[in-house]
């Protein structure tokens, strides 16, 4: 899914991006964007949660952001790791 296209000229180049958040406004429920991109809201709604739940009282620890991020990857990578080895052995239980 893409919400920011590129001429061809320009693609493949990195770029930063400013944002003034001011002007961002939510999508209605009937424009195309937002049927494409609302079903991943629940997705990410609940991996936020389940990462709040093994931080200590729920908030995270204050060694900067780039930590924080640092930490926030590894959990995720290490949820998916779990994830992978549970949805291997029920393959390997079912055949």
């Amino acid at each position: 899914m893409h919400w920011l296209t590129l001429p061809p000229a320009r693609q493949g180049k990195r770029y930063a991006l400013k944002l003034n958040l001011d002007k961002l406004r939510p999508y209605h429920a009937d424009h195309p964007t937002f049927q494409a991109i609302y079903p991943a809201r629940n997705d990410a709604e609940v991996a936020n949660a389940e990462y709040k739940k093994h931080l200590l009282d729920a908030r995270a620890s204050q060694v900067g952001a780039d930590r924080n991020l640092l930490d926030a990857i590894l959990f995720f990578a290490g949820q998916n790791a779990v994830n992978a080895r549970r949805h291997a052995s029920t393959l390997t239980t079912a055949a």
